[in-house]
Formats: C-alpha cells, sequence, structure tokens
C-alpha cells in the first residue's frame, strides 16, 4: 500500500477541513481493501497518533499532528470504537511498512 499524498496546490490556500476532505476522498475512491481485515471497505477512518513511539513510527514531528486515513468495513470499524488498543498496532505497523517501503 502506498501513502496516498494529499498536497496544497501552488498558489491556492486551502484550509484543514479541505485537505482532510481531500484525502477522505481519495482513500475512498483508491480502491484499497479493509486495512484491518483486507475485505471491501465501506467507509474510510482516520487514526491521530498519541503514544509517543507510535508519533515516531510514523513520523509526526513534535508539535504536530499526523493524521492516517485508511479504507474500513464498518464491522472493523466498530470493533475498532471498542476495541483501540487492538488494532492500533497493526495501523502503525500497515503504515510504518509503507513508510520503510517509500523511503
Amino acid at each position: 500500500m502506498t501513502p496516498i499524498r494529499v498536497r496544497r496546490r501552488p498558489g491556492r490556500a486551502t484550509s484543514d477541513t479541505d485537505r482532510i476532505a481531500a484525502a477522505v476522498e481519495a482513500v475512498a475512491a483508491s480502491g484499497r481493501p479493509c486495512l484491518l481485515c483486507g475485505g471491501v471497505p465501506d467507509g474510510v477512518a482516520c487514526f491521530v497518533p498519541t503514544d509517543p513511539e507510535y508519533r515516531a513510527a510514523v513520523g509526526a514531528q513534535t508539535g504536530k499532528g499526523r493524521a492516517l486515513f485508511y479504507a474500513t468495513y464498518s464491522t472493523c470499524a466498530a470493533e475498532l470504537a471498542r476495541e483501540p488498543e487492538r488494532f492500533e498496532p497493526l495501523i502503525v505497523a500497515a503504515f510504518t511498512r509503507d513508510r520503510a517501503a517509500v523511503n
């Protein structure tokens, strides 16, 4: 899974809301499987790491947030909401694996 990058267009001021909407649309249109189960996704989820180890693993700079958007199936998203500690390592591992492959 190659990361989807949403960048500001030169000469256009975009708000954080616009960039988030663009990221969600890009992930939804990507055709990627659910990050958690590999099935057909029906939504997009966002993970914002707060644990210092996870933040470092995904390249979040000190004092800045890093939002990780990924395709998900609604059943997986519901399980994630109930047991986030079970899934957070899997999400970080997927994005860390991608960073290593790209860098």
